[in-house]
């Protein structure tokens, strides 16, 4: 009976502290970032945040997950100002940001998909957001 109990708690804790959410803490990078930019993105499932780097600035907000379906909350962005060309592709890309509905994720891959119907392709990385 010891041994059954010491097994059944080992199970619970390993599941207890198992992540449900699919985001859970990975960093991702848009491989398809206009004017070849950085453009990353990461969640925090504690905290149901989100967070990265559009190219020249930070930003940051939170999300909802029911299913396959994504929404983020608006973003917060710092305000500094870099080149004409990123300074494009960081605007261009908060803009598609805001219009995300669904999500995909395949290995290591992360697709985001906004009401438009354009895919925001982005590949994990090794990085960890700050």
């Amino acid at each position: 009976m010891k041994k059954i109990f010491t097994f059944l708690t080992a199970c619970l804790l390993t599941a207890c502290s198992a992540s449900t959410d699919p985001l859970d803490n990975r960093t991702y990078q848009l491989q398809n970032a206009m004017n070849n930019a950085e453009i990353t993105i990461s969640f925090n499932p504690a905290e149901m945040k989100y967070a990265g780097k559009s190219a020249v600035n930070r930003y940051f907000g939170t999300y909802k997950l029911e299913g396959n379906k994504l929404t983020l909350g608006p973003a917060g962005v710092t305000m500094m100002m870099g080149p004409q060309e990123l300074m494009q592709a960081e605007q261009n890309y908060l803009q598609s940001l805001s219009k995300v509905v669904s999500y995909e994720r395949k290995g290591d891959e992360l697709t985001l998909t906004t009401s438009e119907g354009q895919k925001l392709s982005f590949k994990q990385t090794n990085e960890t957001e700050e």
